[in-house]
């Protein structure tokens, strides 16, 4: 099956980690129970595609451990990085997040972190140019 990333989980897991107790290690059974009201069905391997994303853009970092006699991995994460509270910042409204993803998909961008990060930077300038 192909991993296609959802901006919006993408967001929801990086403001969801901004919520854990700091210097606490976050494991994926507690994590995933977070997103299990939100996201029916979500696979644990999906949700940790997700996470490995966050911590290669450099916004967590995260540990993970393949599980015994398992070929799933279990996600340790243990806190967000400055570029992560960064870039939550600009992203937690949700007017502001809307406008943003539209503006990224009408360029054909979706996906594409760097995008987001780039309209994201020039929407809160226009913001404050105001």
């Amino acid at each position: 099956m192909a991993m296609k990333m959802d901006q919006d989980l993408f967001r929801n897991i990086l403001i969801k980690i901004e919520e854990f107790e700091p210097g606490k290690f976050i494991d994926g059974s507690e994590f995933i129970n977070k997103f299990e009201s939100e996201y029916e069905n979500i696979k644990d391997e999906y949700l940790n595609e997700h996470i490995k994303l966050a911590k290669e853009a450099g916004f967590i970092e995260a540990e993970f451990v393949k599980g015994i006699g398992d070929k799933s991995q279990l996600a340790f994460i243990k806190r967000l990085t400055f570029s992560g509270h960064q870039f939550i910042s600009k992203i937690q409204d949700a007017t502001t997040w809307n406008n943003i993803k539209k503006k990224v998909k009408e360029k054909g961008l979706e996906g594409s972190i760097d995008a987001i990060v780039r309209v994201a930077e020039k929407y809160i300038q226009k913001k404050l140019d105001e």
